[in-house]
């Protein structure tokens, strides 16, 4: 139950609409490439066509190959599709024409991230900062990778530094206080994340979070509540109806539980996850048959799901089925 969400705004991208790029070393870009041929461009990424924009750049690269605006569209378009090393080539290119463009630096740092490729994102976020040391969302995203490597305390100084640079940069203290809950400084991470929701007063994500917290430390009636606004805020946020589910059972109130996980199955019926919450109340309530039942279909969408086998197991056991239970139950050993 208790794992905070990454939203990746973690990791910080262009915005979701494509605008004129600052200009620098563009200008002559500008007069090279027709200005309608950018804004069909820019139309096209604004309407999500990202395949049309990935045609239409290359062919467009080939007659203004100088031209930083289409490399840079044209690498944030592939980063879009997971298109990754195609993306860190066309990055390569926008730093030939302009090698000072430090946010081509962080969304090739944003592309190494994606696949993996830690040490290099950290190397090349860092690349970012050498043109402009106070660049918060590169900082933000340094601690992003580093957290996914689980150097915790190091991650937080690089979002206590992108919010001294940018002290309203809700991303960074969302990151910041899923940082401080995974140490365990429960306290501190719903201050940061307060902080956070007084910027945003809409952060889905940071209510849910918040919600883990409280249920974690068995204040029930202040989860329910949180794991409520996260979906008043995001009415179809899946993760905060299961998690505001098992509050519900926890607190005992089983069948406002049933009602909240049945409505999360008529929207993702292969939610195994799902399944085995329904299972346990089932269990609970001495509906073995029912529990077993449960536990079957999660295991029908996930063979492998070891809470699914260990509680099945009990089930069986419980309901006098002692040979299959014992089988179940010796499952574990036997993968």
């Amino acid at each position: 139950m208790f794992s905070n969400l990454s939203v990746d705004p973690a990791l910080v991208k262009k915005k979701n609409r494509l605008k004129i790029l600052k200009k620098s070393d563009e200008n002559n870009d500008i007069e090279t490439c027709p200005q309608e041929n950018i804004n069909q461009l820019i139309n096209l990424y604004n309407e999500k066509k990202f395949l049309l924009v990935i045609k239409y750049a290359q062919a467009l690269s080939k007659r203004y190959p100088k031209s930083f605006t289409i490399w840079n569209i044209l690498a944030i378009s592939k980063s879009k599709i997971q298109l990754f090393d195609e993306a860190i080539e066309a990055y390569k290119k926008v730093l030939l024409i302009n090698p000072n463009y430090a946010e081509a630096y962080n969304n090739m740092g944003n592309a190494f991230t994606n696949q993996g490729k830690f040490d290099k994102a950290i190397e090349t976020y860092k690349k970012a900062l050498l043109i402009n040391p106070h660049y918060p969302e590169a900082l933000n995203n340094i601690g992003t990778v580093l957290k996914k490597q689980g150097k915790l305390n190091n991650s937080l100084e690089y979002y206590k530094k992108a919010i001294e640079f940018k002290a309203n940069y809700v991303n960074a203290y969302y990151n910041m206080g899923n940082v401080l809950s995974d140490l365990g400084e429960f306290e501190e991470a719903i201050r940061i994340f307060k902080k956070g929701l007084s910027l945003k007063p809409n952060f889905a994500e940071i209510y849910n979070n918040m919600g883990n917290i409280f249920h974690h430390q068995g204040k029930l009636n202040e989860a329910i509540e949180t794991f409520k606004k996260a979906i008043l805020y995001k009415s179809n946020y899946l993760e905060a109806y299961i998690n505001l589910g098992v509050a519900l059972k926890d607190k005992g109130l089983f069948q406002k539980a049933i009602d909240i996980f049945n409505f999360v199955l008529s929207i993702k019926p292969d939610s195994a996850e799902t399944h085995i919450n329904l299972g346990n109340i089932f269990h609970d309530k001495g509906k073995l048959d029912n529990a077993i039942k449960a536990y079957n279909k999660a295991l029908s969408i996930n063979p492998n799901f070891a809470e699914a086998n260990k509680n099945l197991s009990f089930s069986l056991l419980s309901s006098g089925k002692i040979k299959e239970g014992l089988d179940k139950y010796e499952w574990r050993w036997k993968t």
